[in-house]
């Protein structure tokens, strides 16, 4: 049975741990995969499929809300005098601006062309 070790002791999962049931609930519900395929496949290949199809679900869910941002827009610009955008309406986090250390950035750029004109040349 799942969650249980040797002696029918139930194991408690640790924070970030998941199961090999939740890995083939991805691997065969979420993406089609047959017991064959992943039979196949490496840890890594699992890892990675898996990474990209949270990735893709991601996207997909960012790209709903953007369209539901742009269909309250549409229905609240002719009542807004002035220059409202979209994002006037909600920043999205993923909109959220990091702040760039431009010196920390600068710095590495010399550091990095310094090591290539060395190695360059020599």
């Amino acid at each position: 049975m799942a969650g249980e070790c040797a002696g029918g002791q139930r194991r408690i999962k640790k924070k970030g741990e998941v199961s090999w049931d939740e890995v083939e609930k991805v691997l065969f519900g979420c993406l089609g995969y047959t017991p064959e395929v992943v039979g196949w496949m490496t840890l890594r290949e699992i890892d990675n499929a898996i990474s990209g199809y949270t990735l893709k679900t991601q996207l997909e869910q960012r790209s709903l809300w953007e369209a539901s941002r742009l269909v309250a827009y549409c229905a609240v610009k002719p009542h807004v005098k002035g220059n409202l955008k979209p994002q006037d309406i909600v920043k999205f986090e993923w909109e959220k601006a990091e702040k760039i250390d431009t010196e920390n950035v600068r710095e590495k750029g010399k550091r990095l062309a310094q090591k290539w004109r060395v190695k360059g040349r020599g």
